[in-house]
């Protein structure tokens, strides 16, 4: 009888394992001494089959960053084959300053997984890098190297020179809006679009339709952008507090639509429009202002943007009358909620919150009976789930004390609302004021005049997890670490940008502009 002792190695890892097979069918425990025994070697160094493309060219996949100095793109690479019985284990990643270099990131195991994003890095602006990917199969056989076609990290970083007021992101663009000249070296005046894709280093857009006064408010619809605020003229044009702008082409500066409400006031101040609601065709405004086309209209309207060929037009039966300033507007379903300075809305005594139920009076709303106040004003609102979250100057809510940032259940106690046990500052905190807040699914951003939460040190800008039904929340780790109020979130992906009247944030931050990391508060750049 012949006994083979087959010896398969590794010559990658020196591993050796011993396979006995009993080649002869029925043999016995009887063999004689003089039955050989043949050894051979064999070698397994076939590496796992390589596709046609293991790294696609390195472009974020999202559309929705740019390249920046602290991480890469979004790593794709297509699945690597093994040949048969093995299998692909794991792929890891390198990134060096020249194609296949390893010396900005060693090899490092990243799973079985079809894409990575490496972070905590400190590149260079200006510089080029270059990733590659190899396959590891179960035995540990290595593929061949794939290298990437590289990638050039921003050689600026996109900011403003002035306060950025609210933003919204429409694809790759975000339009930016407030009080500035310019934006990334690029001259603009009071609003702003850049492409935030990462194509090329300088992603400031042609489009400028450079309104003369401050811009506070934007809200997007197919291929046109609103804004609302304190000017009196857009492109040249006519265009008091709401002006509309065709944005399907914006490789040209923008062009003005002929939607003319002519916001205007009795008195001084002059007027302002700080909140839009867009619903279908009706856009929802508040401001302070008195007048709309002309007609008597305090401090809230609706239009409908489509009527008269684009001009628009007064919708004269949405009718209620406040007492002073709107700030803040969201529509959730039906409910209109608003709040502001005002105290009484249609003569009925509303402090500085109100909801408008716009599916009842045939469509234009009546005033619901909810009916929880505040002691000052709200600047900001958001809306989820039935829930209020608000931001004011207050130290009262409902009757209880609240400083800055509170939570309201819209719907309990049969409509009339209540006052949730979610307390972000305690009692003594009364300098406490709240700029702007913003719900995202369970987390509540927001930003006030404040230097700790929770116990906790946070400067101008925080979020917590809420539970409980908004009644409790957890600190996260998102601190931003500002020096003045943050205005406008924008959350995209795994990102948000942060607009406001900030001249300083962590990390060396930009003034006015940021994006940051949802999970820190971290800029990224």
């Amino acid at each position: 009888m012949d006994i083979y002792i087959v010896r398969y190695w590794n010559k990658l890892i020196i591993t050796t394992s011993f396979i006995i097979m009993n080649l002869i069918s029925g043999c016995t425990n009887n063999s004689s001494s003089s039955d050989a025994a043949k050894i051979t070697d064999e070698v397994d160094n076939q590496p796992p089959a390589q596709t046609e493309s293991i790294i696609k060219p390195p472009l974020f996949d999202d559309g929705s960053d740019s390249w920046f100095i602290d991480r890469s793109p979004t790593l794709v690479w297509s699945e690597a084959i093994a040949s048969s019985p093995r299998t692909v284990e794991r792929y890891e990643i390198a990134i060096g300053s020249t194609v296949g270099g390893t010396d900005i990131k060693l090899w490092t195991n990243v799973g079985l997984v079809g894409s990575y994003k490496m972070t905590g890095l400190s590149l260079q602006r200006g510089r080029s890098y270059y990733a590659s990917v190899r396959a590891i199969d179960d035995k540990g056989n290595y593929s061949q190297i794939k290298e990437g076609d590289g990638w050039t990290v921003n050689t600026e970083l996109i900011t403003t020179n002035g306060v950025v007021n609210a933003m919204v992101k429409s694809g790759k663009i975000l339009y930016i809006g407030g009080h500035f000249t310019m934006i990334g070296g690029e001259y603009r005046s009071n609003l702003a679009a850049i492409d935030v894709s990462g194509v090329g280093s300088n992603a400031v857009l042609p489009f400028n339709p450079s309104p003369d006064d401050i811009v506070n408010a934007m809200v997007l619809s197919n291929s046109k952008l609103y804004i609302g605020g304190n000017f009196k003229n857009v492109g040249g044009i006519s265009r008091k507090g709401i002006a509309s702008i065709d944005i399907e082409d914006i490789s040209g500066p923008g062009v003005v639509t002929t939607l003319n409400p002519q916001i205007t006031r009795a008195s001084p101040p002059d007027p302002s429009v700080n909140s839009l609601v867009l619903d279908s065709n009706r856009l929802y405004i508040g401001g302070g202002f008195n007048y709309v086309y002309g007609v008597p209209k305090s401090y809230i309207a609706a239009i409908d943007v489509q009527a008269n060929s684009g001009v628009g037009e007064l919708i004269n039966q949405f009718n209620f009358t406040l007492s002073e300033t709107v700030y803040s507007m969201q529509l959730d379903g039906a409910k209109l909620h608003i709040g502001g300075g005002f105290t009484y809305v249609n003569g009925v005594a509303k402090n500085h919150l109100a909801i408008i139920d716009v599916s009842t009076n045939s469509g234009y709303g009546s005033l619901t009976q909810f009916n929880v106040g505040t002691d000052y004003f709200i600047r900001s609102l958001a809306v989820s789930n039935g829930i209020i979250y608000i931001a004011g100057a207050f130290n009262t809510v409902g009757g209880s004390s609240r400083n800055g940032i509170a939570a309201i259940n819209a719907t309990s106690n049969s409509g009339l609302g209540s006052l949730t046990t979610l307390s972000v500052f305690p009692a003594s905190s009364t300098s406490v004021q709240g700029f702007s807040v913003f719900i995202d699914s369970n987390i509540l951003y927001f930003s006030g005049l404040f230097n700790t939460v929770l116990g906790l040190t946070r400067n101008w800008v925080s979020s917590i997890e809420i539970t409980s039904g908004a009644n409790s929340g957890t600190l996260t780790t998102f601190n931003p670490d500002a020096d003045s109020p943050v205005y406008s979130f924008v959350k995209s992906d795994d990102v948000i940008y942060l607009g406001g009247g900030y001249t300083a944030m962590s990390d060396n931050g930009n003034p006015y502009l940021n994006v940051v990391e949802i999970g820190t508060g971290r800029p990224i750049r």
